[in-house]
């Protein structure tokens, strides 16, 4: 494809790159912050700025360009407006790697459907480029599968700081450590609308500390972006640059008519005679939304033409509140100019939130107004302008962002600004202050106080007032102690909520099911994307404790789904409620005091099952295979994957073939081939033969031993083999044997035994963990090519801390020996056990299939 840049940008958008969009793309080095104002296309510019720099600058710049780009986003709602247009981009330049069903094909806009797939070429053999949208659930698609092609990561915070941080919200545990490896080597992060991150920035700024200081495989780089951003808010502790790369409008951009119509488009700026004086009684409430309705139908009647309206409320609580009323007044009357009500949150499922976005970007019946009621949530990414802006009193920053929804590209010449004053001087200021603090406000107030116009040029102007909120820092020990993924021995994790979001502002996700009987079944699948609803996990306790029976929490190590206590609940956990249970209403969003019945969200697709510690998903497949042909096929896979991501991670192309290789070893265990032969009947004499790595039963494994892993007894197998190791001359015996355990992410850092595990007879002088017991016999392995491996008597002596009898080493010590290593460290050794993981899905997945 011979295209500059001003035409590849032509051609995704069909429209002219501004100045700095091309500069952005064509200068050498990515910026660090971009500060533009709103509705001047940064999500464009970064988007196909990378694009660019990917595939079609000269050599040296495409190679030192990530492989992933990912773009994070600070809230729950309309994230789905980013994930189009990028879809589209791709799919007018014909990158895009999947299937697209669009409302208007012609123009390649309004999305139905896309399913991506990662590893599509195109007919012309050029490597197309996958979406994928994180929102939780069991269908992001394949990205973490093919870590040696170009794909687009688009989520919020929630979702994607999490998994850097190795404990992704809503996603598998034994997932972890595969996205932590690959969200933190070999990518560019765009953080968008800094501003409302929170707790994140610095988290964000951190990780980018870290990724420079532990190193990576690959190049990695974060862009951070907002209207309103300064560069003392990028600055941490561990990231404290004295100057940033920064990107600005220049003279020339201001030179072009459709950014200088956006730039100085009117907006008048008025206080109205209503302030929020008391949140704590229910009575001054209904007062306040009272008064608030009677305004809106007011200003409503005085358009002379059907126009938008969007009321901007910082609580879901009253944005319901004042939609319920608006909706009974507009009920009762009749006349031709009664509008089109929306209320829009972050509290909703995919499609309903969807439906409501789409629905209000579509409303345009002449004869009809529309009134969106909303919150903070439209503040970040949003591309909707509205004629007349209502807004409750809040940071500065974030009043400058609710601004960019008015007029925003200049179309009307008498639009509004209305602001809600609070008080922050009698009783219980902070509390009708949430979720900002009092003295946040006090500045915002004083501020708009002195404008009568807020143009954003006029707001270009003004510097943005420092902020004094008191965070936590994420910190070297922080991430060095989240690189383990091994619970305690009641499950729990670390809580990462403080790094991710403010106090205020944590969420559990939950998704409602008609279930059948008393309870989901072991095999149940979980949840997609689309039935997921964010909720308040202070708010989900006390919904909890009324609905207990008719909630679900599944327990990975028990391998069962259980009541959950709810003073023991947390941010990032997933629930399955019973659509009896009551707590959401499709107009409405997330309510606990809502008792009626859920309508579940229906699916083509399940998703597969939970997993649990002693699940072996990949045990079952279409036909039988020896652990010997396994292996091989996996050895193939590997050196695939190595070409394709070559200079990635060639120093230990060795020691990843031959993990590839042996990584299975471990199912000669008599427990493993047990279980495989239980089902097989008179033929059971002769498949005895052979040592099994895959079964034809097509259904999860069970093994006699409960919480087994045989990856543990692969391990311990080249452990007590020093001989073959040495033969095999890999450059770290250590990370050898450690990414053949790890290749489940289910034995990493630390071997013990976990409750429930059955027990062996002699307790007291049997070490066992997983499923391994003390002197358990291996048979002999003929892998073929003249590689046997002898009959093993398996030691767990690893698992003890400290040296053994024969000075060897504890498993705790030389794995936390590789950890820290400055050769490897916790980014690329995550990403090592992730290639090891992926090269054995694909030999599974190709089962019988030519390699070639």
């Amino acid at each position: 494809m011979n295209l500059d840049y001003q035409q590849l940008f032509y051609k995704a958008t069909g429209l002219e790159p501004f100045p700095y969009q091309c500069n952005l793309a064509i200068q050498e080095d990515f910026p660090e912050l971009i500060k533009i104002p709103t509705g001047a296309g940064k999500t464009a510019s970064v988007v196909l700025g990378w694009l660019w720099k990917r595939r079609f600058a000269e050599e040296s710049i495409r190679a030192q360009t990530p492989r992933r780009l990912i773009y994070c986003l600070p809230m729950r709602v309309l994230v789905e407006q980013t994930y189009e247009n990028v879809i589209s981009w791709l799919d007018r330049l014909g990158l895009l790697a999947g299937s697209v069903d669009w409302k208007c094909p012609e123009e390649q806009t309004g999305l139905i459907r896309y399913l991506p797939e990662s590893g599509k070429s195109s007919n012309d053999g050029v490597e197309l480029i996958s979406v994928h949208l994180l929102m939780g659930g069991e269908d992001a698609g394949t990205w973490d599968e093919y870590p040696e092609r170009d794909s687009v990561l688009i989520g919020t915070q929630d979702m994607l700081i999490s998994r850097a941080l190795n404990r992704g919200y809503a996603s598998s545990r034994f997932r972890w450590p595969l996205e932590f490896g690959l969200l933190n080597n070999d990518c560019l992060w765009v953080m968008d609308e800094v501003q409302l991150m929170g707790a994140g920035l610095p988290t964000s700024t951190q990780m980018e500390a870290f990724r420079r200081d532990f190193g990576t495989f690959g190049n990695h780089h974060t862009i951070w972006m907002s209207a309103t951003c300064e560069q003392e808010w990028i600055k941490t502790v561990d990231f404290k640059k004295s100057e940033l790369n920064q990107m600005n409008l220049s003279a020339e951009d201001a030179k072009v008519e459709k950014l200088r119509k956006r730039l100085t488009a009117f907006k008048k700026l008025e206080k109205i005679p209503i302030a929020l004086t008391s949140t704590k009684k229910e009575d001054f409430s209904k007062e306040y939304i009272d008064k608030l309705s009677i305004l809106i139908q007011d200003l409503y009647q005085e358009t002379e033409s059907a126009s938008s309206m969007i009321i901007i409320l910082n609580t879901v609580k009253r944005a319901q509140d004042l939609y319920q009323k608006l909706i009974r007044e507009y009920q009762s009357k009749s006349g031709t100019y009664i509008p089109d009500i929306f209320l829009l949150h972050g509290r909703f499922r995919l499609p309903e939130k969807t439906q409501i976005f789409d629905s209000f970007k579509s409303s345009d019946n002449k004869s009809k107004g529309k009134i969106l009621i909303s919150t903070q949530v439209i503040e970040a990414g949003v591309d909707i302008s509205a004629h007349t802006l209502i807004t409750e009193l809040a940071p500065w920053s974030s009043i400058v962002q609710r601004f960019g929804r008015l007029n925003r590209y200049g179309e009307y010449n008498d639009s509004r600004a209305l602001w809600i004053d609070i008080d922050t001087e009698k009783t219980d200021s902070e509390s009708r202050a949430l979720p900002y603090s009092t003295q946040d406000l006090n500045i915002a107030r004083s501020m708009l106080n002195k404008l009568n116009e807020v143009s954003p040029q006029t707001l270009d102007n003004i510097t943005q007032p420092p902020t004094d909120v008191q965070r936590h820092v994420i910190r070297r020990k922080d991430l060095i102690d989240l690189f383990d993924t091994t619970a305690d021995l009641t499950g729990n994790d670390i809580d990462i909520s403080r790094f991710i979001r403010d106090s205020e502002d944590r969420d559990v996700w939950v998704y409602w099911r008609k279930l059948e009987g008393n309870k989901p079944p072991e095999d149940y699948p979980g949840p997609l994307k689309e039935e997921l609803c964010p909720a308040p996990f202070v708010d989900f306790k006390v919904f909890c404790k009324g609905k207990r029976e008719h909630t679900w929490l599944w327990d990975y190590l028990e391998g069962r789904w259980i009541h959950p206590d709810p003073n023991k609940i947390y941010p990032g956990q997933i629930f399955l409620l019973s659509s009896d249970a009551g707590g959401y209403d499709l107009n409405l969003g997330w309510s606990k005091d809502c008792k009626d019945y859920v309508l579940p969200v229906l699916s083509i697709t399940l998703a597969d099952p939970n997993d649990s510690t002693d699940r072996d998903q990949g045990a079952f497949s279409r036909k039988w295979e020896t652990i010997a042909k396994h292996g091989d096929n996996t050895l193939k896979q590997m050196e695939k994957l190595l070409s394709n991501l070559e200079p990635i991670a060639s120093e230990h192309a060795n020691t990843l073939k031959n993990a590839a290789y042996y990584h299975d070893i471990g199912k000669a265990h008599d427990v493993v081939q047990e279980a495989f032969l239980s089902n097989v009947g008179e033929n059971r004499n002769v498949m005895k033969r052979e040592l099994w790595a895959k079964s034809n039963q097509q259904k999860n494994i069970r093994y006699e031993r409960k919480h087994f892993r045989h990856e543990l007894a692969s391990a311990l197998l080249l452990l007590q083999n020093a001989d073959l190791i040495e033969k095999l001359e890999v450059n770290n015996s250590n990370l050898f044997v450690y990414i053949v355990a790890a290749h489940h992410g289910k034995v990493r850092l630390s071997i013990r035994s976990v409750p429930g595990e059955t027990i062996p007879d002699n307790l007291e002088t049997t070490r066992f963990a997983r499923g391994i017991w003390e002197g358990d016999i291996i048979p002999e392995i003929d892998l073929g090519n003249n590689v046997k491996i002898p009959s093993t008597i398996l030691d767990l002596s690893p698992m003890e801390i400290g040296m053994d009898e024969h000075e060897n080493p504890s498993w705790l010590e030389r794995m936390c020996e590789l950890r820290d290593s400055k050769d490897l460290g916790p980014f690329r050794l995550a990403y090592l056990e992730g290639l090891v993981r992926i090269a054995d899905w694909r030999a599974s997945s190709l089962q019988g299939e030519s390699d070639e």
